[in-house]
């Protein structure tokens, strides 16, 4: 079974394997990945595989995290959707200079994990373990306005109100979705009641901050 597909990745020898949109396509002409150049774009580097096996123990894997999913609470204000390729009413963002990032999660490494979405490529970008994973399936998180807030903190046990559940860890720890702030440009995390920091992924590692905010429902 191989590896999801990742831009500015190194991709060699020829033959490697790799998984994108749930197809396995096997490696052509070794090269470093980018935007643009994806497996369905670019059919002189990658073609489809002709063992496909790899894709329908992913989905079983898929199938298994979902089952072990924190159960959440059903009279909330809040629904996780799945990304379709564009964003849903009332998805909540935040706006940068540049382009707004959209609360967004996605399953990695046995857990869901919270993080932000970029519409501009659609893909969400996660921090775990220290690295970025970019995730090309992912839900995003839809509120009306006037049913959520930001709360500024440096640990959630101190929040006296209602905390959005993004995900989970492995082991079934929950996780919240927070706001860090990174040369004033805001980015979306994660944080749990086991830790006073908050977690988020930029330039393809994982970061940490002792201020964030946290995302409560009203």
């Amino acid at each position: 079974m191989g590896d999801l597909w990742k831009p500015n990745t190194l991709y060699e020898p020829k033959g490697l394997k790799i998984e994108y949109e749930g197809v396995i396509y096997e490696l052509i002409q070794p090269h470093t990945s980018q935007y643009g150049w994806e497996p369905t774009q670019t059919p002189a580097i990658w073609k489809v595989s002709e063992d496909q096996e790899g894709v329908k123990f992913r989905r079983q894997d898929e199938e298994m995290k979902q089952k072990m999913t924190l159960k959440e609470r059903d009279d909330v204000p809040y629904q996780w959707v799945p990304y379709t390729g564009s964003m849903p009413e009332n998805a909540i963002g935040i706006a940068n200079k540049h382009k707004t990032f959209y609360v967004a999660r996605s399953h990695i490494h046995g857990g869901i994990h919270p993080g932000y979405a970029d519409q501009y490529n659609s893909r969400c970008f996660i921090g775990y373990g220290g690295k970025e994973e970019i995730c090309e399936r992912f839900e995003v998180l839809v509120c009306e306005p006037n049913k959520y807030q930001w709360v500024s903190c440096s640990n959630i046990n101190d929040v006296d109100g209602n905390l959005v559940i993004g995900g989970n860890e492995s082991d079934g720890t929950p996780l919240y979705v927070c706001k860090c702030y990174r040369e004033k440009v805001a980015y979306i995390g994660k944080t749990s009641k086991a830790t006073d920091n908050a977690f988020y992924s930029f330039s393809e590692k994982e970061h940490r901050v002792k201020k964030f905010e946290v995302l409560t429902f009203l």
